[in-house]
C-alpha cells in the first residue's frame, strides 16, 4: 500500500501488543502513538481522539505529521466512522492514513 521496510509510522490503537506485532512483521518503526500500553486495559486516549471535535483531530494529525511519520495506522476504526482518509489494510481490521 506504500509503507516500505524501515518507514516510520504513527499508531493509534488499543494495546501495545496489537501495535508492535504488525509493525515488527512489516519491519517499520512506530515513532508516535496514541493508546499503546498493556493489552486489554482501557485506553481513554484512543477513545478521546475518536470522539473529539474535528478541529482537535486535525491538531492531533498535525502533531503526527511533525514527527516525520509517513502514515498513521489504526488497529480499528470506531463504528460509524466515514472519514475517507482511512484505507482498509487487506482484509484486516487495520486502516492506514498516508501523509505523503
Amino acid at each position: 500500500m506504500g509503507v516500505q521496510l524501515g518507514d516510520q509510522v504513527g499508531f493509534i490503537g488499543y494495546g501495545f501488543a496489537a501495535g508492535s506485532f504488525w509493525a515488527r512483521l512489516a519491519k517499520v518503526q512506530i515513532i508516535a502513538d496514541i493508546g499503546t500500553g498493556p493489552l486489554f486495559l482501557p485506553k481513554p486516549d484512543v477513545d478521546q481522539f475518536w470522539h473529539a471535535q474535528p478541529d482537535v483531530k486535525r491538531k492531533v494529525m498535525a502533531a503526527f505529521l511533525k514527527t516525520e511519520a509517513k502514515a498513521i495506522i489504526v488497529n480499528r476504526l470506531p463504528p460509524g466512522n466515514s472519514d475517507s482518509a482511512w484505507q482498509r489494510v487487506g482484509d484486516t481490521d487495520h486502516f492506514v492514513c498516508f501523509f505523503r
